[in-house]
């Protein structure tokens, strides 16, 4: 049996790739973009004087140690780089604003680059193994991405990547969006009657698919890649006023 069945097994949360990971800098979010970053902005840029910090748990992931986690009176929010906040320091993430506004621990299930798939899996292991939160966020990345499993992680595969295996899982566009549909109905079979559930997506092509809201972007991150402090303030207060009803 392979590492990452066992993991499955043991109810773990996929592994992430901290390699590109440190307490200043992150995945797209490198020293050397920044200083390309600054030759370019305007002196009154935000990132000029103001730096970003990184705080990851033993996992990989953007929040606390998973064991110290009240997860019977938190909310989870999973996604991929938006979620995981690429580009803003912690006070500035979705689930930061998120958990200011309600009062209540956001736990941040983001992981960059990931697909429907990556959230889907970290969903079921968190249906399986854990308490169910009092509300769940699903903030879909682009649906045409996928999840490829090796013995002990995953690779996240998109349109960035040029090998035989994305050519073909690109080849027709019904296989991606099949799988990612499948991917959705799952995560509503999940939650429902269950919890607060709300899902939202920053990619046009994956809010047509799915029937859910496309969010609006109105600044960058430190990266000029992500979306940046503003945005996430924005989206945190959209998922508040949706699921707050439902939280009471």
């Amino acid at each position: 049996m392979t590492p990452l069945i066992e993991n499955i097994n043991n109810g773990k949360f996929l592994p992430v790739e901290t390699s590109a990971i440190s307490a200043k800098f992150a995945t797209s979010d490198t020293k050397e973009l920044f200083l390309k970053n600054l030759k370019v902005m305007p002196k009154d840029w935000y990132y000029r004087t103001n730096s970003v910090n990184y705080t990851v748990n033993s996992q990989g992931y953007r929040t606390q140690e998973f064991d110290s986690i009240d997860w019977a009176n938190s909310i989870v929010i999973l996604g991929c780089s938006t979620v995981f906040g690429t580009g803003v320091d912690d006070a500035h993430t979705i689930d930061y604003f998120l958990s200011e506004l309600l009062g209540l621990p956001v736990i941040n299930l983001g992981v960059s680059s990931t697909s429907v798939t990556y959230s889907l899996h970290n969903a079921l292991i968190l249906d399986k193994m854990y308490p169910t939160p009092r509300a769940v966020i699903n903030l879909w990345s682009e649906y045409s991405r996928t999840s490829y499993y090796l013995d002990d992680r995953v690779d996240n595969k998109g349109s960035w990547n040029e090998d035989s295996f994305i050519y073909e899982w690109l080849k027709h566009n019904s296989n991606s969006a099949t799988h990612a549909v499948f991917a959705q109905m799952t995560n509503h079979l999940i939650w429902k009657n269950k919890t607060a559930y709300y899902e939202a997506t920053f990619f046009p092509s994956t809010a047509g698919l799915f029937k859910c809201e496309h969010l609006p972007v109105f600044d960058q991150a430190r990266d000029l890649i992500h979306y940046g402090r503003k945005t996430n303030k924005a989206i945190a207060e959209k998922i508040a006023n949706n699921i707050t009803k439902e939280l009471n």
